[in-house]
C-alpha cells in the first residue's frame, strides 16, 4: 500500500529543479514509474512528494545533438519510443533491438531510459550497452549543468553519482564511426536478465580488430568493463574469432565480478558472462565482414 503523497507537475526544468531543492530528500522524481511505484508499494523506499517530470518538453525526445556526432536520448524518452525511433534504428540498431525486447510491453510503454539509468537497478538491459558505447549523461541542478560518463556515474546496485537537487536531462551517445559495430547478448530465465554482455568492435581496413570493448551487465552491481581480453583480440582477423573463442570466454569469466542472487549463483553467472561475451563478439564481427558493412 502506497502512503498518501503530494504530487507536483512542473512544466519547466528550472521549476522542477527548484521543487527538488525545496522539498529535500523525501521528494522523488517520477517519470515512467515502473520501478519507483513498485519500491514505494513494497516499502523499500519512502517519499512525501512526487515530482512528475513527464510534462517538461525538453526532457523528452530523441535527436541529433547540437554538438556534432552525438545522438541525444531525452531522459523521459520511453523504451518503446527508442525501439521504434528512426535515428536510433539507423545509427544504433543494436540498442533499438535491445529496447524492443526489454522486460514486457507494459514496461516498454511506460518506462523511460532516464529512469532506468537513474534507478540503477542491477538487472537492467541498457546500462551495459551504454557503457560499451562510452555514453555520457547531462545533469541539471542548482549549480547548473554537469556532464559525466555513464561508466563511473553508475556506481553500483541502486547507486548513482547524482547530487542533491540534480535531475537527469539526457543521455548522449557518440554516433558510430566507420568500421564500428556493436553486439549485445542477454540470458534470462525471469523477466530481468541474469547476465548480459555488450561489445563494441572497431576494425581496420585490413579486416583486423583495432579495439574490442567488452562490458558485462546484470551480475549484481554496476556494468563491468573487461580489460583482460585486450591483448587476445587486438590485431586478430575478424574471421578468426572462433580460434580464440574458448580462451576469450575463460578470460572474461575469470575477470567477471558476480554475486549470488535470485537470478543465479556466482559460478553460473560467471560462466554465462564468458559465453555471452563471445556470442556478442561474433555478432559484431559478422556485421563488419559483410560486404560494404559499416563503411
Amino acid at each position: 500500500m502506497i502512503p498518501p503523497l503530494r504530487l507536483h507537475r512542473p512544466r519547466a526544468l528550472p521549476e522542477a529543479v527548484g521543487l527538488l531543492a525545496e522539498l529535500g530528500d523525501e521528494a522523488r522524481i517520477h517519470a515512467g514509474g515502473t520501478e519507483l511505484v513498485l519500491m514505494l508499494r513494497e516499502g523499500f523506499i519512502g517519499a512525501s512528494d512526487l515530482i512528475d517530470i513527464k510534462g517538461i518538453p525538453e526532457l523528452g525526445g530523441i535527436s541529433l545533438d547540437e554538438r556534432p556526432g552525438l545522438l541525444r536520448l531525452g531522459a523521459t524518452a520511453r523504451h518503446d519510443e527508442l525501439a521504434r525511433d528512426p535515428l536510433v534504428r539507423r545509427h544504433l540498431p543494436v540498442l533499438a533491438d535491445l529496447e524492443a525486447q526489454l522486460a514486457n510491453q507494459r514496461v516498454r510503454n511506460a518506462g523511460t531510459i532516464g529512469g532506468n539509468l537513474a534507478f540503477a537497478e542491477p538487472h537492467a538491459d541498457p546500462p551495459a550497452f551504454l557503457v560499451a558505447a562510452e555514453a555520457g549523461v547531462r545533469l541539471e541542478g542548482p549549480e547548473g549543468t554537469r556532464y559525466a560518463k555513464v561508466e563511473g556515474w553508475l556506481a553500483g546496485a541502486f547507486d548513482v553519482d547524482i547530487r542533491v537537487g540534480e535531475i537527469l536531462f539526457g543521455i548522449y551517445v557518440e554516433l558510430p564511426r566507420p568500421r564500428t559495430a556493436f553486439g549485445y547478448r542477454r540470458f534470462k530465465a525471469l523477466e530481468r536478465p541474469s547476465a548480459t554482455a555488450a561489445v563494441r568492435l572497431i576494425s581496420g581496413e585490413d579486416g583486423r580488430i583495432e579495439s574490442a570493448r567488452i562490458v558485462l551487465g546484470c551480475l549484481g552491481g554496476a556494468p563491468q568493463v573487461i580489460r583482460g581480453t585486450d591483448d587476445l583480440l587486438a590485431g586478430l582477423a575478424l574471421d578468426a574469432l572462433d580460434s580464440v573463442a574458448d580462451v576469450v570466454a575463460a578470460a572474461v569469466a575469470a575477470e567477471a565480478d558476480t554475486v549470488t542472487d535470485p537470478h543465479g549463483p556466482q559460478d553460473y553467472k560467471r560462466h554465462m558472462a564468458g559465453v555471452l561475451a563471445v556470442r556478442a563478439l561474433r555478432d559484431a564481427a559478422a556485421q563488419l565482414v559483410q560486404p560494404g558493412a559499416q563503411a
